[in-house]
């Protein structure tokens, strides 16, 4: 029951009306007895907003496109990895500061973890952009593949990327093409994992590559939630993959948020419940 004593969390995005993170969320509260609520915000100026949750005592936030690299300025502290990989999507108080952090890479990392052994394995990664920055910076920061291979159309993008993974892992086997030269990318390939937006609700038709360039079983994870089985999924599914949607990452992501601001076990279930429910509904 809302009342005076109700703490405030929020997703703070543009745009946002779409997110799944306020039922996710309010169904864990609900589970743990935990006098909360979780609301959604559409957020154009992250500056202003930031001022807002100190203000308004917001005890945490979501941050989603197009504020998680633009939120930092604003913010008192991040934590490691979160200053790696130079993005931010959570936001929670600590010793009085306002503390910026990255799940994306946790909630990421469990998911392919819980079903493919990433240690010394050769990953084929979709995609330069922000989520690939959490992606690849989880692969490093919590295991060893043997090869990193980033495959993405803008050839400045995926240098910089490059570039920027080896300067906090040296010892790391990274190399770059651009999507031509997939043919050979992928059969050295045991796991692929798109980080791009193409197969994404409404061009759910779409896929980022000839699906008969997918290799016979082998891992595929796709970032993508909506819908849960994107086409590269199915096609996947076709050659005997192990297929993974990004349903996954994102629960795995939010209950690493929910642990952070309550101290307290994520209800999983009830969770990925009110998750699958918003699918069913979309």
């Amino acid at each position: 029951m809302i009342n005076a004593h109700t703490e405030v969390y929020a997703i703070l995005g543009h745009p946002v009306r779409h997110s799944f993170s306020p039922a996710i969320h309010n169904a864990a509260f609900q589970a743990n007895n935990i006098n909360a609520v979780y609301v959604a915000f559409d957020v154009e100026n992250i500056a202003d907003a930031l001022k807002g949750i100190r203000a308004l005592g917001i005890r945490g936030a979501s941050i989603t496109i197009p504020h998680k690299i633009a939120i930092i300025p604003y913010l008192d502290e991040l934590t490691d990895l979160a200053s790696k990989i130079g993005s931010v999507n959570t936001v929670y108080w600590e010793d009085g500061k306002l503390k910026g952090d990255n799940t994306d890479a946790y909630g990421f990392y469990e998911s392919l973890s819980h079903h493919e052994e990433i240690t010394d394995k050769t990953i084929l990664m979709l995609g330069a952009g922000g989520a690939a920055l959490a992606v690849s910076f989880a692969l490093f920061a919590y295991d060893k593949p043997a090869k990193l291979i980033i495959a993405a159309r803008n050839r400045e993008q995926r240098e910089q990327l490059r570039s920027r993974l080896l300067s906090n892992f040296p010892d790391a086997t990274i190399e770059t093409c651009n999507f031509e030269s997939l043919s050979e990318a992928r059969k050295q390939s045991q796991i692929i994992i798109n980080t791009t937006p193409v197969g994404m609700f409404p061009n759910e038709d779409q896929i980022p590559f000839d699906p008969a360039l997918i290799p016979e079983k082998i891992t595929v994870m796709d970032l993508i939630y909506h819908p849960v089985e994107t086409r590269l999924l199915q096609e996947a599914a076709r050659k005997h993959c192990t297929i993974i949607p990004g349903t996954e990452m994102l629960l795995y992501q939010a209950a690493r948020q929910f642990e952070i601001w309550t101290g307290e076990k994520p209800p999983l279930p009830i969770m990925k419940k009110a998750l699958l429910s918003c699918l069913k509904q979309n």
